[in-house]
């Protein structure tokens, strides 16, 4: 996540980081990354 190349939006507060559900959902029915930011070789986090 700190890279940017995870494909999904990801909420930074603090030092906590939220993935939003919401976004990980649409992702994992579609297999892409939901916004520009993310690579589309890899759509697993690491």
């Amino acid at each position: 996540m700190r890279r940017g190349e995870f494909p999904c939006r990801v909420l930074r507060i603090g030092r906590t980081t939220r993935v939003v559900t919401a976004s990980l959902l649409r992702v994992l029915e579609s297999g892409e990354p939901e916004y520009n930011g993310a690579h589309t070789s890899r759509c697993t986090p690491s």
